[in-house]
């Protein structure tokens, strides 16, 4: 009787773990599908308002395409003045 109670035991811990499993497996897509439109909410909202940063960014390229022209004026002014020396 004792290896009965101690085969049902086992089975009841493996029927635990299991549907602890699924549980968990369960959970995961429930809240996968919870987040979904919270994405779509905040990507709708980027869309709608822009990036704060892209005036940042934009001025960022032009000042460095402006200091690269500048240099590069530089160089060659410094260049002809070297060379008619």
């Amino acid at each position: 009787m004792g290896s009965i109670n101690a085969n049902d035991e086992k089975e009841d811990a493996v029927g635990l773990i299991d549907r602890r499993r699924r549980d968990k497996e369960e959970l995961g897509r429930v809240l996968e599908l919870e987040e979904i439109p919270w994405r779509q909410k905040s990507r709708a909202l980027w869309l709608k308002e822009g990036d704060r940063n892209t005036k940042f960014s934009t001025e960022q390229s032009i000042y460095v395409e402006n200091s690269i022209s500048c240099l590069r004026w530089w160089l060659t002014e410094f260049a002809v003045k070297q060379l008619k020396i």
